[in-house]
């Protein structure tokens, strides 16, 4: 009895591994998806660190510009 709870541990992992997973999108990439409507005419500001990046490793800064 005592190994009931490990093999019931290991059936909830891969159950949880194997449901479908989601893709989410960061906010840079469905401002992109949308092609940027909500910045056309404004000024914008961008405050950012190195790991500022999209899903694809391009920089944010790269992108704007």
């Amino acid at each position: 009895m005592r190994f009931v709870p490990h093999w019931l541990a290991i059936a909830l992992l891969i159950a949880c591994c194997a449901a479908g997973q989601a893709r989410v999108y960061l906010g840079n990439e469905t401002l992109a998806m949308r092609g940027y409507e909500m910045l056309r005419g404004k000024r914008v500001g961008l405050l950012t660190n190195p790991s500022g990046v999209d899903g694809r490793g391009r920089s944010v800064i790269d992108i704007l510009h």
